[in-house]
């Protein structure tokens, strides 16, 4: 008997699905994990100013979320944890921060999101936030003769299954562009807004001499956002994307914006095939291997 569920509710996942009791262990699994955020060994406790940055993430968030139909499921402060990178059993970090499927949280590392002014902290958090909230998709497969529940996607990043490794690889690479890109229109519109994130910034087009992990930029508009560094290279090929679909298809998308939506509704929710259709039908059908040759990292 095929097993579906819907857990955005109670977990970061949106879709769990599978016939056998596996399936409904790693949905106890899950909701008790989200709900049962543990106190690690390595964990620092959270100072007053982060714990206020995050707050005001999460407060500003859903309504956010909403105008692409995304949710973001009921989190906490208790599920952000600072981590003491020096201590033992400490989890790696490729970066400042990151969430955790498998544990339903996310980490950071006090010691590099203290080099940034409170705007730019925030804005990673927004992007950790974003990962957590965006579409995740759980299956029952086989494998070597038994099986097991594993992910199929999160966000716009796809299993590799069949494909290869680089199918994941690029996807992946697609996501983290999309996630960037949406927490600094997160920040342009709603969190540059408030006087308190405002406090502490460097110079616009400076990086505060402090090797920061972002620099300051302004819009049209005059509202500050952050410019990140660490997915530069995705966020070009991704603004790429967006400007060949919409000069090939001017009297379908009126702006770039219509077709960045795409993008984002596609990795916030399970609304794959329009952004499948304008690829498809701006560059036929070669389109995906234009988008791995824009995305796939060099060297």
């Amino acid at each position: 008997m095929n097993k579906e569920f819907n857990l955005k509710e109670t977990s970061s996942v949106d879709r769990l699905a599978g016939e056998s009791d596996k399936v409904d262990d790693f949905k106890a699994y899950l909701e008790y994990v989200f709900d049962n955020q543990k106190v690690e060994p390595w964990e620092i406790k959270k100072t007053e100013e982060d714990e206020t940055i995050i707050a005001s993430v999460l407060r500003e968030m859903p309504a956010f979320l909403e105008r692409y139909g995304g949710k973001m499921p009921p989190l906490t402060l208790d599920h952000f944890h600072a981590v003491d990178i020096s201590a033992d059993g400490a989890p790696k970090l490729k970066g400042d921060a990151g969430f955790q499927t498998k544990h339903q949280r996310i980490i950071y590392s006090p010691d590099a999101l203290d080099l940034e002014p409170r705007l730019s902290r925030a804005q990673i958090v927004a992007h950790e936030v974003l990962h957590f909230s965006s579409y995740q998709y759980y299956k029952e497969e086989e494998v070597d003769s038994s099986s097991r529940v594993g992910f199929k996607r999160a966000g716009l990043q796809v299993s590799r299954g069949e494909r290869g490794d680089l199918l994941e690889e690029v996807s992946g690479n697609l996501d983290e562009a999309v996630m960037d890109e949406l927490s600094i229109r997160f920040v342009q519109d709603v969190l540059s807004k408030e006087p308190w994130l405002l406090e502490d910034p460097p110079s616009v087009d400076s990086d505060n001499g402090n090797n920061s992990l972002h620099q300051l930029k302004q819009d049209e508009s005059g509202n500050p956002y952050f410019e990140p560094s660490s997915h530069a290279e995705e966020i070009k090929a991704l603004g790429s994307l967006i400007k060949y679909v919409a000069s090939k298809k001017p009297e379908a998308y009126k702006t770039e914006e219509e077709v960045f939506d795409l993008f984002a509704k596609a990795a916030l929710t399970n609304k794959m095939m329009p952004l499948v259709r304008a690829l498809r039908g701006s560059m036929g059908k070669t389109w995906l291997d234009f988008v791995k040759v824009l995305l796939v990292r060099r060297g």
